[in-house]
């Protein structure tokens, strides 16, 4: 879903690995800076699950979700603690 561009290839590249990310979910940071909360959200986006808490630690004032659109139409959203 995230990750992807209009031709369906991923835009979005891991530095640690250098390969394209792309997931079925979406993260959404909410926060003073729009600028901060676009980059986060890729960072948050990029990062493994067991290193976004620690990642959003670093920005006080700052929250996070995770968003994952189900088979049957619902959404699952997740909280970034």
């Amino acid at each position: 879903m995230s990750g992807k561009n209009g031709r369906g290839m991923e835009h979005i590249i891991d530095p640690s690995t250098g390969d394209h990310v792309a997931r079925e979910e979406m993260i959404a940071v909410t926060g003073a800076s729009p600028m901060v909360c676009e980059v986060l959200s890729t960072a948050l986006y990029v990062a493994s699950k067991d290193k976004r808490s620690e990642i959003l630690a670093r920005f006080k004032g700052y929250s996070a979700s995770e968003i994952y659109c189900l088979t049957n139409g619902n959404t699952n959203i997740i909280r970034v603690n």
